[in-house]
């Protein structure tokens, strides 16, 4: 039962000390702790972190040795580790062939090291990730279909979207995200997308999260033909899922599809105060013209309800900028259709 002894001894070069000790000192630490750190200037840079130059060419390393060295996080490895980053970015080959068999670490900041080398490699990685999505334990899977959506490629598509029938919910969400974020697909792809995000947000009892990630997917993809569901989704029971729907909707109005405004119209009579609230906020990138014409849907959908989204079109009327004096009366009408004694609505239209 006698315990363990710990002894530092450091013989030459200016050191720093994070907690006890400091250059040329000793110390003791504790009943059996003893440490030395003896004066005198360094005669190599070895193990001298006021000295720049490290001695990187003098052995070879693998790639288990270049990877745990790029994960370090502490400052006073920046040199090695960026020498080791760089290191595993120029030898592709070598290098997505050794982080296949570290894809399902715990660790946090190896998932990032991962991550960051694998985006920096690009297509290259794509082909390793994309069987790895499918093959791989879940822990792997969910790495392999984060760092797929960010490099970006069309050819993990096929992967990623039988992810999103995985029986893991947080893979199914992760797989919608990614594949939101994917480039270059083409038409047959974008329909079997949106037959998969259709399944999604009409089923029920899907999690929020695979919810919320089907719309991300739907907006940035750029699928008009799931319009209507987005609008109906703005007044889901979880604001996240109401949130992703509007930013959807905003992002369909800036694309090909044609009259977004319609189905926001069409579908306002069926959605409560929540829902309506996110309706206007996704009418933000519409013209003009046509957030007037949400706007007057609004007020006759609620005119005389306690229950009004009234800050919500204060903030659309107030980002209107009317083309022609027809819009600018529109504009005022409404205006006048909100409550004078409402501090927050005065506050978003600039009024005294």
């Amino acid at each position: 039962e006698f315990g363990s002894i710990g002894l530092h001894l450091d013989r030459r070069g200016r050191d720093y000390y994070s907690a006890r000790g400091e250059n040329g000192s000793l110390w003791e630490s504790g009943k059996y702790g003893l440490g030395v750190d003896a004066p005198g200037e360094a005669g190599s840079p070895q193990g001298d972190i006021v000295i720049k130059e490290y001695p990187f060419s003098e052995r070879e390393f693998t790639s288990e040795d270049l990877f745990v060295l790029s994960s370090r996080g502490e400052p006073r490895f920046r040199l090695w580790r960026a020498y080791a980053f760089d290191r595993m970015v120029e030898d592709t080959l070598a290098t997505v062939a050794y982080l296949r068999t570290v894809l399902d670490t715990d660790d946090a900041r190896e998932r990032h090291t991962i991550k960051d080398i694998l985006r920096k490699i690009g297509e290259p990685a794509v082909p390793m990730l994309a069987d790895a999505v499918v093959h791989d334990g879940p822990r792997a899977k969910s790495e392999a279909s984060w760092i797929l959506g960010l490099i970006g490629g069309r050819e993990a598509f096929e992967a990623l979207l039988e992810l999103s029938r995985s029986e893991s919910w947080k893979l199914r969400s992760s797989a919608l995200n990614a594949i939101g974020k994917l480039k270059g697909l083409n038409r047959e792809d974008r329909a079997r997308l949106q037959e998969r995000i259709y399944q999604v947000l009409t089923d029920t009892d899907e999690i929020f999260y695979v919810r919320k990630d089907a719309a991300y997917a739907s907006g940035s993809q750029g699928i008009c033909g799931l319009l209507g569901l987005l609008v109906g989704a703005l007044e889901d029971a979880h604001y996240a899922v109401r949130f992703s729907a509007a930013e959807a909707i905003r992002a369909l109005s800036k694309g090909e599809c044609e009259d977004v405004a319609v189905d926001l119209i069409a579908g306002l009579p069926d959605l409560d105060a929540i829902g309506t609230a996110a309706a206007l906020h996704a009418s933000q990138n519409l013209p003009p013209a046509r957030k007037l014409d949400v706007a007057e849907a609004v007020v006759a959908t609620w005119a005389g309800s306690e229950q009004a989204p009234e800050v919500a079109l204060a903030r659309l009327l107030a980002g209107i900028e009317p083309e022609t004096s027809q819009a600018r009366a529109r504009l005022e009408a409404l205006k006048a259709k909100l409550p004078a004694d409402s501090w927050k609505t005065r506050a978003l239209l600039g009024s005294e």
